[in-house]
Protein backbone atom coordinates (compact mmCIF):
# COMPACT_ATOMS: atom_id res chain seq x y z
CA UNK A 1 0.00 0.00 0.00
CA UNK A 2 2.89 2.39 0.78
CA UNK A 3 4.52 1.59 -2.55
CA UNK A 4 1.25 2.28 -4.33
CA UNK A 5 0.81 5.65 -2.61
CA UNK A 6 4.40 6.61 -3.46
CA UNK A 7 4.24 5.08 -6.96
CA UNK A 8 7.44 3.11 -6.41
CA UNK A 9 8.10 -0.66 -6.67
CA UNK A 10 7.55 -3.06 -3.78
CA UNK A 11 9.60 -6.11 -2.88
CA UNK A 12 9.06 -8.63 -0.10
CA UNK A 13 12.32 -10.28 0.93
CA UNK A 14 10.66 -13.48 2.15
CA UNK A 15 8.79 -13.88 -1.14
CA UNK A 16 11.97 -13.21 -3.11
CA UNK A 17 13.95 -15.74 -1.07
CA UNK A 18 11.22 -18.35 -1.57
CA UNK A 19 11.19 -17.69 -5.29
CA UNK A 20 14.96 -18.01 -5.64
CA UNK A 21 15.08 -21.14 -3.48
CA UNK A 22 11.97 -22.59 -5.15
CA UNK A 23 10.57 -23.59 -1.75
CA UNK A 24 8.76 -22.04 1.18
CA UNK A 25 10.53 -20.53 4.16
CA UNK A 26 9.12 -23.33 6.31
CA UNK A 27 10.72 -25.86 3.93
CA UNK A 28 14.03 -23.97 3.95
CA UNK A 29 13.98 -24.08 7.76
CA UNK A 30 13.11 -27.79 7.72
CA UNK A 31 15.84 -28.67 5.22
CA UNK A 32 18.62 -26.20 6.11
CA UNK A 33 17.71 -24.94 9.57
CA UNK A 34 17.34 -21.35 10.63
CA UNK A 35 21.03 -20.74 9.94
CA UNK A 36 20.59 -21.86 6.31
CA UNK A 37 17.67 -19.48 5.88
CA UNK A 38 19.59 -16.60 7.52
CA UNK A 39 22.44 -17.07 5.01
CA UNK A 40 19.96 -16.75 2.11
CA UNK A 41 18.37 -13.74 3.79
CA UNK A 42 21.73 -12.00 4.28
CA UNK A 43 22.73 -12.66 0.67
CA UNK A 44 19.43 -11.22 -0.52
CA UNK A 45 19.81 -8.11 1.65
CA UNK A 46 23.23 -7.46 0.11
CA UNK A 47 21.74 -7.77 -3.39
CA UNK A 48 19.16 -5.10 -2.60
CA UNK A 49 21.93 -2.50 -2.73
CA UNK A 50 21.96 -3.03 -6.49
CA UNK A 51 18.47 -1.55 -6.87
CA UNK A 52 18.76 1.55 -9.01
CA UNK A 53 15.49 3.15 -7.91
CA UNK A 54 13.76 3.58 -4.55
CA UNK A 55 11.69 0.60 -3.41
CA UNK A 56 9.45 -0.22 -0.49
CA UNK A 57 11.04 -3.35 0.97
CA UNK A 58 9.27 -5.66 3.42
CA UNK A 59 11.68 -7.54 5.66
CA UNK A 60 11.04 -10.65 7.69
CA UNK A 61 11.07 -10.16 11.46
CA UNK A 62 14.43 -11.87 11.93
CA UNK A 63 16.30 -9.89 9.29
CA UNK A 64 17.65 -7.63 12.05
CA UNK A 65 19.29 -10.43 14.03
CA UNK A 66 22.83 -10.09 12.69
CA UNK A 67 24.92 -6.94 12.95
CA UNK A 68 25.92 -7.07 9.25
CA UNK A 69 22.23 -7.23 8.32
CA UNK A 70 21.39 -4.28 10.55
CA UNK A 71 24.20 -2.27 8.98
CA UNK A 72 22.96 -3.25 5.52
CA UNK A 73 19.38 -2.27 6.40
CA UNK A 74 20.50 1.16 7.63
CA UNK A 75 22.44 1.72 4.38
CA UNK A 76 19.42 0.75 2.27
CA UNK A 77 17.51 3.84 3.38
CA UNK A 78 14.65 4.86 5.60
CA UNK A 79 13.34 2.15 7.90
CA UNK A 80 9.95 1.78 9.56
CA UNK A 81 9.16 -0.58 12.42
CA UNK A 82 5.49 -1.53 12.51
CA UNK A 83 4.77 -2.43 16.13
CA UNK A 84 1.89 -4.51 17.42
CA UNK A 85 1.00 -6.27 20.63
CA UNK A 86 1.79 -9.99 20.71
CA UNK A 87 -1.91 -10.84 20.77
CA UNK A 88 -2.46 -8.74 17.65
CA UNK A 89 0.44 -10.41 15.83
CA UNK A 90 -0.89 -13.82 16.87
CA UNK A 91 -4.35 -12.95 15.56
CA UNK A 92 -2.94 -11.76 12.24
CA UNK A 93 -0.90 -14.93 11.80
CA UNK A 94 -3.81 -17.15 12.83
CA UNK A 95 -6.14 -15.33 10.45
CA UNK A 96 -3.88 -15.65 7.40
CA UNK A 97 -3.64 -19.20 6.05
CA UNK A 98 -0.67 -18.40 3.78
CA UNK A 99 1.32 -16.95 6.68
CA UNK A 100 0.63 -19.99 8.83
CA UNK A 101 1.71 -22.34 6.04
CA UNK A 102 4.88 -20.38 5.20
CA UNK A 103 6.03 -19.33 8.69
CA UNK A 104 8.19 -21.82 10.58
CA UNK A 105 8.02 -22.25 14.32
CA UNK A 106 11.09 -20.59 15.79
CA UNK A 107 10.92 -22.15 19.24
CA UNK A 108 9.27 -24.89 21.27
CA UNK A 109 6.98 -22.34 22.92
CA UNK A 110 3.32 -22.02 22.03
CA UNK A 111 2.57 -19.53 19.26
CA UNK A 112 1.64 -16.57 21.48
CA UNK A 113 4.51 -17.25 23.89
CA UNK A 114 6.91 -17.56 20.95
CA UNK A 115 5.80 -14.16 19.66
CA UNK A 116 6.28 -12.60 23.11
CA UNK A 117 9.74 -14.15 23.46
CA UNK A 118 10.86 -13.05 19.99
CA UNK A 119 9.67 -9.49 20.56
CA UNK A 120 11.62 -9.28 23.83
CA UNK A 121 14.69 -10.80 22.16
CA UNK A 122 14.55 -8.49 19.14
CA UNK A 123 13.21 -5.25 20.65
CA UNK A 124 16.54 -3.40 20.94
CA UNK A 125 17.60 -4.47 17.46
CA UNK A 126 14.36 -3.20 15.94
CA UNK A 127 14.89 0.11 17.75
CA UNK A 128 18.46 0.24 16.48
CA UNK A 129 17.44 0.27 12.81
CA UNK A 130 14.07 2.02 12.96
CA UNK A 131 13.93 5.56 11.69
CA UNK A 132 10.20 5.63 12.40
CA UNK A 133 8.16 3.43 14.73
CA UNK A 134 4.41 3.17 14.25
CA UNK A 135 1.95 1.29 16.43
CA UNK A 136 -0.49 -0.58 14.24
CA UNK A 137 -2.92 -1.13 17.11
CA UNK A 138 -6.40 -0.03 16.10
CA UNK A 139 -5.21 1.79 12.97
CA UNK A 140 -6.32 1.01 9.45
CA UNK A 141 -3.75 -0.19 6.95
CA UNK A 142 -4.58 2.85 4.82
CA UNK A 143 -3.88 5.30 7.68
CA UNK A 144 -0.60 3.57 8.52
CA UNK A 145 0.46 3.60 4.87
CA UNK A 146 -0.38 7.30 4.58
CA UNK A 147 1.72 8.09 7.69
CA UNK A 148 4.67 6.18 6.27
CA UNK A 149 4.33 7.84 2.85
CA UNK A 150 4.17 11.31 4.43
CA UNK A 151 7.24 10.56 6.59
CA UNK A 152 9.10 9.23 3.54
CA UNK A 153 8.27 12.38 1.55
CA UNK A 154 9.69 14.56 4.33
CA UNK A 155 12.83 12.48 4.87
CA UNK A 156 13.85 11.18 1.44
CA UNK A 157 15.22 14.45 0.10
Amino acid sequence: MVASILSIPFTDTDTEIESKANRSIANIFAESGESGFRVLESEHLQQLHQLSTPHVIALGGGAILSLPNRECIRKLGLTVWLQAEPETIFGRIAGDETTRLRRPKLSQLGDLEEIRAKLVERWDRYNEVAGLTISTEGASMRRIAEKIAAWYALNSK
